[in-house]
Order: C-alpha cells, then structure tokens, then sequence
C-alpha cells in the first residue's frame, strides 16, 4: 500500500498526476484501483483526476473527471 494513503479509510485525489502504475487503496472493506497517466502522444500534462473517499467502513465514493484534451 502507498505510504501517502491516510490509514483512516483510504481517501485520496489523484489530481495533475502522472502515475508509471496503478495505485491499490484499502476502501470500503475492498479495493479500489486507480490509473491516471498522460498520453505519450499528446506531450501535455495529464487533464484527468480521480478521488476515492470513504463515507463508513461499508460505502465509498468514487470519483472519476475526464480531462477531455
């Protein structure tokens, strides 16, 4: 698990990243797998964000922002 994931539910935004692999976070008594990169094609920063945030220990939401460039 990354060590920047808060232990208190596995909330995190992924925002102006660039991740070489997907991330794994502990959420809502499973899994969520986020992937976020930039085009190899387009040269510019990556446009898309996602976040996964735990309402209880049962329910999450998961968001998902498609830059659209």
């Amino acid at each position: 698990m990354d060590d920047d994931v808060p232990e208190a539910y596995g909330e995190r935004a992924f925002i102006d990243v660039d991740l070489a692999e997907p991330v794994c976070l502990p959420v809502a008594g499973g899994e969520a797998w986020v992937m976020s990169a930039c085009s190899p094609a387009r040269g510019r920063p990556n446009q898309d964000a996602a976040a996964v945030f735990s309402v209880n220990p049962g329910r999450a939401v998961i968001v998902v922002a498609d830059g659209v460039g």
